[in-house]
């Protein structure tokens, strides 16, 4: 059970990790990107040293605007001095990230054990 749900996005602490799973398949329209955003950042909000994974299971869709949000997320984990994880990431999604060429910014893991592991 999530610890934290709000309207497009669920948050559960797993040993000092905020692990994040999306409510939507897909995010796509302008005002679910902006939502999704403002909820990312409100996890991160103020923690230094914040650990975050972001899990897309059942993520099927993603708009460049939402990869936009995501890099916003990005550059504040790291302004925290942070570490983001992004996994479960399935192939229609994954080929957004490899088109945008943005699976080299973002750290991808292949489930959320192999994420949970990489924090460690």
């Amino acid at each position: 059970m999530p610890e934290k749900r709000t309207e497009r996005i669920e948050v559960i602490e797993k040993d000092g990790t905020s692990v994040v799973r999306f409510r939507d398949a897909k995010i796509l329209e302008d005002r679910a990107i902006h939502q999704m955003g403002t909820e990312l950042l409100e996890v991160v909000q103020g923690k230094t040293g914040v650990r975050l994974i972001l899990d897309f299971t059942g993520v099927k869709y993603l708009s460049s605007a939402a990869l936009g949000k995501l890099i916003t997320v990005r550059r504040r984990v790291d302004q925290l001095g942070g570490k983001l994880l992004l996994c479960e990431l399935g192939p229609e999604t994954l080929d957004v990230f490899k088109i945008a060429k943005l699976d080299d910014y973002f750290e991808i893991c292949r489930d959320q054990r192999s994420a949970l592991e990489q924090m460690k």
